[in-house]
């Protein structure tokens, strides 16, 4: 049995090898020749990710720094409670309240409006509205007591108006607000 090229002669066997050159040169200028670019920019990508992994072993080698800068500032700032002691916000008022002499306020729980609550992941909001009416002296020291510490409640609204018909004592109303830590979730 004789192959192609053994029935064909020399000179067609040379018209075929010329053709099949020209058609591997013609599909190397389109598939292949193209291409060559994407080593460089691989090259590059290669360089960028190295330059990343360096960067990101300076920073986890200085973990032992960041734990110690952490605990620092922690100790510096106070910290937010956590949600499990949002329940304890009522008494802290009322012991506030005792401890300041004014006559047990009237507490109820306060829906703030949007615009005006932390829309926050992290941190939930309690408010509860007061009124009571009092002297001018237990007032502010209630506020300044309510204010100091680390207790995290401040004073969001505040209406004062005279009591008739002496107008000696003040109708407060105000409403005292606190945010609490949320717990983490577990997902």
């Amino acid at each position: 049995m004789q192959s192609f090229f053994d029935s064909l002669s020399s000179s067609e066997r040379r018209l075929v090898v010329g053709v099949g050159f020209i058609i591997f040169l013609i599909l190397n200028m389109v598939f292949v020749w193209p291409r060559f670019k994407d080593w460089g920019e691989l090259g590059n990508r290669m360089d960028q990710a190295k330059q990343k992994i360096a960067g990101y072993n300076r920073l986890i080698n200085r973990a032992t720094e960041f734990k110690g800068k952490l605990i620092e500032l922690e100790g510096i700032g106070s910290n937010v409670p956590s949600e499990s002691q949002a329940n304890e916000l009522i008494r802290m008022i009322q012991d506030q309240a005792r401890k300041s002499q004014l006559p047990t306020p009237n507490i109820s729980p306060v829906r703030l409006s949007n615009e005006r609550s932390t829309n926050n992941v992290f941190f939930d909001q309690k408010a509860y509205r007061l009124t009571v009416t009092t002297e001018d002296m237990n007032l502010v020291d209630f506020l300044v007591a309510i204010g100091s510490g680390d207790s995290m409640i401040r004073v969001h609204d505040l209406d004062l108006k005279p009591k008739p018909p002496q107008n000696s004592q003040l109708i407060c109303n105000m409403t005292l607000v606190a945010n609490y830590q949320k717990q983490p979730s577990e997902e």
